[in-house]
């Protein structure tokens, strides 16, 4: 099978390449090298052009990869602060002003550390009723420079969990200019009043902001505006499209590459916003220029050695051959003076040394004929004088010159069927030998020496393509195995992805629990609270009876002291009476003393008046006389009203005063029946106090142990976070692996090359091309040809 498809190549070869190729063994050569660097260089650029798409793809991907999980993790957030507000919103507490302060500071030490403040808004009166910042708690929402000053919180029925959030982030100069967004919602059952829960957002703009990378994360609003960071600005000219695009389709994520960056958006979940993720692309595509480098670096590399070697090898192998060639072509034309000298000790140089001592035996043998000759012609001249000797000496003569002509044609004809075997070796077929049958031990010696260089030289051509062969066969197992290897990948990556959502699913039901558990423990120190207060109201309580009783005893005797002086005050009230209607007929003359004084000023006036500017002065104090009349007799009235009042309050208050000595006898029974009811209710509330105590005691371990729940769940939804984000990066390096072993697994080109090296060999005739060669035959020989 390989001997057909070996005889198929060459005849291909045969028929396509020309003569002046197919006889010139350093044409051939040439050739071949020139092919290999071709297919070197074409497979170079193959695998760049591949791998440099390949990285290119790999980095998009995850950069949309990251830029996903970055929205997902801003809308989970999101969705976070609003049930925070919504679920804050809910209680009763924030119905009653009175409750609502001490509830919002409750609720804000129980929240995360992201919720800085909450305000209770009354929009009717448009102030804030209750805030954890005793800044603003009380002032007029028109005093305060804030967004949700402003806000139009849903409300009214199927409304009330609706949550209103700021578009875009503030500063908070309450907070000290920190970034922070405000969410509210409507308090149910109250009219015109909502919760503002105020957090903060600098983790999660430090989230998103590497200061060792060119990469930014940034969230626009529906205006294209930056929603985390309102100071800074992002221009999304450039990208209109792509956002429209998003907006359309929330599920479409898209990249693209604009003003040296690269791009990934997605849509936020829970909101209408976009997040936006960009990189340079000189970092994005950094790994993809280095892959880049290398490859080129090693077609280089590669095309450059095997130049190196084939000129090496063609300047060894092929110009010793060619000058061999033509001394051979000289001593064929009996030209014996030829230089065949050399300093080479390989087979190349043995065969050198051979041809030296065939041209040295041809020479002996032509000087020996030579010689026989003229030994000939002496004979013959003696033989003139001894005709008998003579015809036999010239018959010898003749024989010896015929064996001498035989000898001399024999070795030219040797000569020209080695220089034939040589120039068949030269054009390439290395299964031609010199006949080492020979009668000339030169001759033998120079058959020998040149089969030997060219069994050497078949062995190395038949280990090279073997070499090609085994290359071929490896790179198959190994692209094999590389499949096998990326299958493998491609599972783990899938399951560690399962792994990963499995996790997120863990860590969103945790962090419902922890806000459930949140509640829980809420209400379980708000029912602690309201057992410690009534367990002190009920410790108060019994000092209270205890006073109680102490105080209606003292009340029994106080009584019948209050009984004796309310007759004496009767008694005062009744004088003081007497003493009221003397004051008022004193009244009633300042009265009268009044009038009269007003008619003397009126009199003074109309005298006045007749005396015209003399009397201006007297007309002054006329009047002034006047309004002090008038000033006294109101005065006056007014006293009499008050003492009008006065009598009529004592009447009743000697009635009240009576009647009250009247029930007083009654009230001792009475306080001395509540004497007695005090002792028996004090016995009962320090019953009742004892189980209050114990309730308050379990109520606080409950909550004590409600609060290390919480703490557990949080610790278990950051450790399931933590296994999120590993499995993640484990997914992401697994998915990396898998396209790794696909880039190793397409190395048919290296088995192509290998191919291609196999045909280029295969096109020397050789005898070793049915037979395996020598496992102990090296290629040192051409290492000494290289060296020489």
């Amino acid at each position: 099978m390989s001997d057909g498809i070996t005889g198929a190549l060459r005849n291909a070869a045969s028929v396509v390449a020309p003569d002046a190729i197919r006889r010139r063994f350093g044409a051939k050569f040439a050739v071949a090298v020139i092919v290999e660097l071709v297919v070197i260089a074409g497979a170079g650029v193959f695998a760049f052009q591949s791998t440099e798409m390949t990285v290119e793809h790999q980095t998009t991907r995850q950069l949309a990869e990251s830029n996903q999980l970055e929205a997902d993790a801003i809308g989970a957030w999101m969705e976070q602060q609003r049930t925070h507000a919504r679920s804050v919103s809910q209680d009763e507490a924030l119905r009653d002003d009175r409750r609502a302060a001490p509830y919002i500071l409750l609720k804000d030490q129980l929240l995360p550390a992201d919720v800085v403040s909450m305000h209770l808004v009354n929009e009717t009166r448009g102030t804030v009723v209750a805030s954890t910042e005793l800044a603003i708690e009380g002032r007029s929402l028109a005093e305060l420079d804030a967004p949700w000053t402003t806000a139009a919180v849903p409300e009214g029925p199927g409304n009330d969990s609706a949550v209103w959030a700021t578009e875009q982030s503030y500063r908070s100069p309450v907070l000290n200019d920190e970034p922070v967004m405000a969410f509210a919602s409507s308090v149910p059952k109250r009219e015109g009043a909502h919760l503002v829960v105020v957090t903060r957002i600098q983790p999660q703009v430090d989230r998103l902001s590497d200061a060792n990378s060119t990469r930014r994360t940034t969230i626009l609003n529906t205006g294209d505006e930056p929603v985390l960071d309102s100071n800074s600005r992002f221009d999304a000219g450039a990208l209109t499209d792509s956002i429209a695009a998003v907006r359309n389709d929330t599920t479409a994520a898209t990249t693209t590459v604009s003003n040296g960056r690269v791009y990934a958006l997605s849509a936020t979940p829970h909101t209408d916003w976009v997040t936006v993720t960009s990189v340079d692309t000189g970092e994005a595509f950094a790994v993809r220029d280095t892959v880049g480098q290398t490859v080129t670096v090693l077609v280089v590399l590669a095309v450059i050695s095997l130049a190196i070697v084939g000129i090496a090898l063609g300047r060894h192998t092929v110009t010793p051959l060619k000058r061999l060639r033509n001394r051979a072509q000289d001593i064929e034309s009996g030209t014996f003076d030829v230089d065949l000298s050399t300093r080479r000790i390989d087979e190349v140089g043995r065969l050198y040394g051979s041809f030296d001592d065939m041209r040295v035996s041809l020479q002996d043998r032509i000087q020996e004929a030579e010689a026989a000759v003229e030994e000939a012609n002496a004979a013959k001249a003696e033989a003139e004088e001894l005709r008998t000797d003579a015809e036999d000496a010239q018959a010898e003569a003749e024989r010896a010159k015929a064996t001498a002509e035989a000898a001399s044609e024999r070795l030219q004809e040797r000569a020209a069927d080695y220089s034939e075997v040589m120039q068949a070796v030269a054009d390439g077929d290395l299964t031609e030998r010199l006949d080492e049958d020979a009668d000339e031990e030169a001759m033998r010696a120079v058959a020998t020496e040149f089969n030997a260089m060219l069994d050497g030289l078949e062995a190395t051509i038949a280990q090279v393509a073997g070499f090609a062969d085994e290359v071929a066969d490896e790179t198959l197992q190994v692209a094999t195995g590389a499949e096998e290897i990326e299958t493998t990948s491609q599972t783990v990556s899938e399951r560690i992805q399962e792994i990963a959502d499995g996790a997120i699913q863990q860590h969103d039901d945790l962090e419902r629990a922890a806000g459930e558990m949140d509640e829980l423990s809420a209400s379980i120190q708000e029912v602690a609270a309201s057992s410690a207060t009534v367990a002190e109201t009920a410790a108060d309580a019994v000092e209270r009876g205890e006073a109680g009783r102490d105080a209606a005893e003292s009340a029994i005797d106080d009584m019948a002291e209050i009984e004796s002086l309310s007759a004496d005050a009767v008694d005062q009230i009744l004088a003081l009476q007497e003493r009221m209607s003397d004051i008022g007929d004193i009244i009633e003359f300042i009265t009268d003393i009044a009038e009269q004084t007003n008619m003397l000023a009126l009199n003074a006036n109309i005298e006045a008046a007749r005396a015209d500017k003399d009397g201006d002065g007297f007309a002054v104090v006329a009047n002034e006389v006047k309004d002090l009349a008038e000033e006294t007799k109101q005065a006056a009235a007014d006293i009499e009203s008050e003492i009008q009042a006065v009598q009529a309050e004592t009447d009743e208050t000697v009635a009240d005063i009576r009647a009250t000595s009247e029930h007083i006898d009654d009230g001792v029974s009475t306080v001395e029946r509540a004497a007695a009811a005090i002792e028996d209710t004090v016995d009962a509330i320090e019953d009742a106090n004892h189980g209050i105590q114990e309730i308050s005691d379990a109520t606080e371990d409950q909550a004590d142990a409600t609060q290390s729940v919480v703490r557990r769940v949080d610790d278990v939804a950051d450790i399931s976070q933590h296994v999120t984000e590993d499995a993640e990066q484990v997914s992401a390096a697994a998915e990396e692996q898998s396209a790794s072993v696909a880039e190793i697994a397409r190395s048919d080109d290296l088995r192509d090359r290998a191919d291609a090296l196999a045909t280029t060999v295969n096109q020397f005739e050789t005898r070793a091309d049915a037979d395996e060669p020598d496992a102990d035959t090296t290629v040192d020989a051409s290492a000494d040809d290289t060296g020489d």
